[in-house]
C-alpha cells in the first residue's frame, strides 16, 4: 500500500492495459492508456507518470517504432520502463534495455510476473512510500519483527 496512488503509463493498444487497469484496483494504482507511441510520449511528460509499461508490438505504420518510442522518453525523463514485447530472443532485449528500458517481459507473459516486476520499479522510484513491515507481514517465526505501520 503507498501513501499516494502510483501513477502507471500503458502505452498500448491492448491485452497489456487491460490487465492492469483490472488490477489497479487491488493493487492501489492510476492506470492512464496511451494507444499509440507518439501519444505515449505526449502523456509522459504531460502527467510524469511513476512507471511506463511500453508495448513494444504497437503496429502503426508510418509512425516511430517501440525502440524510438523508448528512445525519445528516456532523453528527458527518467522515469522506470518496462518494455513488453513477443520478440523473445536474446538481441532483441538487449536492443531494448541498451535504448532505455528498465525491464523487459516477453508475451505472454502471466499476471504475477508482469505485477511483481511492477512493484519492484515502484519500490526503486517511490522509496518514501515504502510501509514499514507490520505484525502480520513479518516473516514466519520472527517474534522481533513486530513494527508498527506508518510511511516512511
Amino acid at each position: 500500500m503507498y501513501a499516494r496512488k502510483p501513477c502507471i503509463l500503458v502505452v498500448s493498444t491492448g491485452q497489456l492495459y487491460r490487465c492492469v487497469r483490472s488490477a489497479s484496483n487491488t493493487e492501489g494504482y492510476n492506470v492512464l492508456k496511451a494507444s499509440s507511441y507518439s501519444r505515449g510520449i505526449a502523456m509522459a511528460h504531460s502527467y510524469r507518470p511513476d512507471l511506463i509499461l511500453l508495448d513494444m508490438d504497437i503496429a502503426s505504420p508510418g509512425t516511430i517504432s517501440g525502440l524510438e518510442c523508448c528512445i525519445l522518453i528516456r532523453q528527458s525523463l527518467s522515469t522506470p520502463i518496462i518494455a513488453v514485447s513477443i520478440a523473445a530472443d536474446s538481441q532483441s532485449m538487449v536492443r531494448a534495455l541498451d535504448t532505455g528500458a528498465d525491464d523487459y517481459l516477453v508475451k505472454p507473459w502471466g499476471i504475477d510476473e508482469l505485477l511483481a516486476r511492477v512493484r519492484a520499479c515502484l519500490r526503486r522510484v517511490l522509496p518514501e512510500q515504502k510501509l514499514l513491515q507490520t505484525k502480520e507481514t513479518a516473516p514466519p517465526g520472527d517474534k522481533q519483527a513486530s513494527f508498527t505501520e506508518k510511511a516512511l
